[in-house]
Protein backbone atom coordinates (compact mmCIF):
# COMPACT_ATOMS: atom_id res chain seq x y z
CA UNK A 1 0.00 0.00 0.00
CA UNK A 2 2.32 2.44 0.40
CA UNK A 3 4.19 1.57 -2.95
CA UNK A 4 1.22 4.04 -4.74
CA UNK A 5 1.75 6.58 -2.27
CA UNK A 6 5.89 6.81 -2.58
CA UNK A 7 5.01 6.98 -6.37
CA UNK A 8 2.54 9.44 -6.15
CA UNK A 9 4.51 12.28 -4.24
CA UNK A 10 7.40 11.53 -6.82
CA UNK A 11 5.51 12.52 -9.80
CA UNK A 12 6.24 16.45 -10.79
CA UNK A 13 3.66 17.15 -13.12
CA UNK A 14 0.26 17.24 -11.51
CA UNK A 15 0.29 20.27 -9.02
CA UNK A 16 0.33 19.70 -5.32
CA UNK A 17 -3.08 19.75 -4.41
CA UNK A 18 -4.11 17.19 -7.01
CA UNK A 19 -1.30 14.70 -5.56
CA UNK A 20 -2.96 15.54 -1.93
CA UNK A 21 -6.41 14.80 -3.08
CA UNK A 22 -5.47 11.37 -4.98
CA UNK A 23 -3.37 10.33 -1.49
CA UNK A 24 -6.78 11.58 0.54
CA UNK A 25 -8.79 9.64 -1.81
CA UNK A 26 -6.71 6.46 -1.60
CA UNK A 27 -6.43 7.01 2.58
CA UNK A 28 -10.37 6.77 2.54
CA UNK A 29 -10.33 3.53 -0.10
CA UNK A 30 -8.14 1.80 2.33
CA UNK A 31 -9.79 2.43 5.23
CA UNK A 32 -13.16 1.51 4.29
CA UNK A 33 -11.83 -1.50 2.57
CA UNK A 34 -10.17 -2.47 6.80
CA UNK A 35 -13.45 -1.66 7.46
CA UNK A 36 -15.69 -3.77 5.61
CA UNK A 37 -12.94 -6.44 6.68
CA UNK A 38 -13.48 -6.02 10.05
CA UNK A 39 -17.14 -5.80 10.23
CA UNK A 40 -17.34 -9.03 7.95
CA UNK A 41 -15.19 -11.00 10.60
CA UNK A 42 -17.11 -9.58 13.68
CA UNK A 43 -20.36 -10.42 12.09
CA UNK A 44 -18.86 -14.42 11.41
CA UNK A 45 -17.83 -14.52 14.81
CA UNK A 46 -20.20 -16.39 17.24
CA UNK A 47 -20.14 -14.88 20.89
CA UNK A 48 -18.99 -17.19 23.43
CA UNK A 49 -21.94 -19.54 25.03
CA UNK A 50 -20.45 -19.07 28.36
CA UNK A 51 -21.68 -15.33 28.25
CA UNK A 52 -24.88 -15.46 28.84
CA UNK A 53 -23.99 -17.62 32.15
CA UNK A 54 -21.26 -15.56 33.37
CA UNK A 55 -23.74 -12.51 33.38
CA UNK A 56 -26.57 -14.53 35.07
CA UNK A 57 -24.20 -15.59 37.40
CA UNK A 58 -22.88 -11.83 38.28
CA UNK A 59 -27.11 -10.96 38.63
CA UNK A 60 -28.00 -13.34 40.71
CA UNK A 61 -25.12 -14.80 42.63
CA UNK A 62 -22.38 -11.69 42.76
CA UNK A 63 -20.09 -11.26 46.19
CA UNK A 64 -20.54 -14.92 46.60
CA UNK A 65 -17.32 -17.05 46.27
CA UNK A 66 -16.96 -18.77 42.87
CA UNK A 67 -15.48 -22.44 42.32
CA UNK A 68 -15.12 -23.90 39.13
CA UNK A 69 -14.79 -27.41 39.01
CA UNK A 70 -12.91 -28.15 36.10
CA UNK A 71 -9.23 -28.63 34.95
CA UNK A 72 -6.77 -25.65 36.37
CA UNK A 73 -6.46 -23.68 33.28
CA UNK A 74 -10.42 -23.60 32.74
CA UNK A 75 -11.13 -20.54 31.11
CA UNK A 76 -13.88 -19.24 33.28
CA UNK A 77 -12.62 -16.94 35.68
CA UNK A 78 -10.96 -15.34 32.80
CA UNK A 79 -14.67 -14.59 31.38
CA UNK A 80 -15.68 -13.14 34.78
CA UNK A 81 -12.63 -11.32 35.03
CA UNK A 82 -13.19 -9.40 31.46
CA UNK A 83 -16.98 -9.67 31.42
CA UNK A 84 -16.78 -6.37 34.25
CA UNK A 85 -15.27 -8.58 37.37
CA UNK A 86 -16.34 -10.79 40.22
CA UNK A 87 -16.80 -9.24 43.72
CA UNK A 88 -15.86 -12.65 45.17
CA UNK A 89 -13.12 -14.67 44.86
CA UNK A 90 -12.77 -17.17 42.18
CA UNK A 91 -10.86 -20.59 41.98
CA UNK A 92 -10.81 -23.14 39.87
CA UNK A 93 -9.56 -26.24 40.26
CA UNK A 94 -10.32 -30.44 40.00
CA UNK A 95 -13.47 -31.57 41.49
CA UNK A 96 -11.54 -33.82 43.76
CA UNK A 97 -9.47 -30.86 45.07
CA UNK A 98 -12.24 -28.85 45.39
CA UNK A 99 -14.61 -31.43 47.44
CA UNK A 100 -11.40 -31.41 49.82
CA UNK A 101 -11.31 -28.11 50.94
CA UNK A 102 -14.90 -27.63 50.65
CA UNK A 103 -17.19 -25.40 53.34
CA UNK A 104 -20.59 -25.21 53.66
CA UNK A 105 -20.68 -22.71 55.88
CA UNK A 106 -19.52 -20.01 53.56
CA UNK A 107 -21.92 -18.66 50.90
CA UNK A 108 -21.00 -20.41 47.55
CA UNK A 109 -21.53 -21.04 43.96
CA UNK A 110 -20.27 -24.04 42.37
CA UNK A 111 -19.79 -24.28 38.32
CA UNK A 112 -19.38 -27.76 37.29
CA UNK A 113 -18.89 -29.27 34.35
CA UNK A 114 -19.48 -33.39 34.29
CA UNK A 115 -22.20 -32.93 37.11
CA UNK A 116 -23.31 -36.18 36.64
CA UNK A 117 -20.44 -37.76 37.68
CA UNK A 118 -19.82 -35.96 40.82
CA UNK A 119 -23.52 -35.10 41.82
CA UNK A 120 -24.16 -37.37 44.74
CA UNK A 121 -20.63 -36.27 45.71
CA UNK A 122 -21.31 -32.73 46.33
CA UNK A 123 -24.67 -33.16 47.41
CA UNK A 124 -22.77 -35.38 50.36
CA UNK A 125 -20.80 -33.18 51.11
CA UNK A 126 -23.96 -30.24 51.45
CA UNK A 127 -27.30 -31.79 51.65
CA UNK A 128 -28.65 -28.42 52.04
CA UNK A 129 -26.87 -26.84 48.54
CA UNK A 130 -29.25 -27.62 45.20
CA UNK A 131 -28.35 -28.10 41.95
CA UNK A 132 -29.10 -25.98 38.85
CA UNK A 133 -28.87 -27.62 35.35
CA UNK A 134 -28.00 -25.37 32.87
CA UNK A 135 -28.34 -25.25 28.79
CA UNK A 136 -24.54 -25.37 27.97
CA UNK A 137 -23.31 -28.51 29.79
CA UNK A 138 -22.66 -26.46 33.27
CA UNK A 139 -24.27 -27.34 36.67
CA UNK A 140 -24.55 -25.02 39.64
CA UNK A 141 -24.18 -25.89 42.82
CA UNK A 142 -25.15 -22.99 45.08
CA UNK A 143 -26.51 -22.63 48.82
Amino acid sequence: MTLPFALLFRLTRPSRWIRYAVAAGLLVVFAAVNHRRFTEAVFRDAPNADLPMVEMLQRQYAGRNLYVAAFPSYALDKLLYFRGGWKGRVETDFHDKLLERFSPNEKYVYVIILAPYFRDRFQTADPRGRFIDLKNGYSLFVN
